[in-house]
């Protein structure tokens, strides 16, 4: 084996690393934000979704909460499929060719604001800047590969 196919080999196996690594962390931070989306109906917790290149737009998914649900309280377990399912195609796309691209984690409900700063009167059952506490430790997680 020549020094420049040894070089060659180690940038293919160093860019599918990090491809790992980023998609590791993408999924991981996505997921910690759905988890923690307060709930009051689901529908929130239920509207993400990850994109490449572009944010997405007009996105306003349904709730997943039966509405019965919400008289007899057992809110907090929302699975929010669809925003899981969003997170799992954009991460099954991370590819050591994507690396650089944008990858984006939206909400397009007018109201998310407003729950991430918890700035209305409704009785949100979550944390207080869930969005923002989970951005900022996504670099401070250790990732295994």
């Amino acid at each position: 084996m020549t020094f420049a196919s040894e070089v060659k080999e180690f940038k293919k196996v160093a860019e599918e690393n990090a491809a790992k690594i980023v998609a590791k962390r993408f999924e991981m931070t996505c997921t910690k934000i759905v988890d923690e989306t307060p709930v009051v109906s689901g529908k929130l917790k239920n509207n993400w979704t990850a994109t490449f290149t572009s944010a997405a737009s007009g996105v306003d998914r349904k709730s997943e909460i039966d509405p019965t649900r919400l008289l007899f309280g057992g809110v907090n377990d929302v699975p929010a499929m669809d925003s899981r399912n969003s997170i799992k195609e954009v991460v099954s796309k991370i590819k050591p060719k994507e690396i650089g691209n944008p990858l984006f984690f939206t909400n397009c409900l007018d109201y998310a604001d407003d729950v991430e700063g918890q700035k209305s009167s409704k009785n949100y059952q979550g944390p207080k800047g869930f969005l923002r506490r989970n951005v900022l430790v996504a670099g401070l997680r250790s990732i295994k590969l």
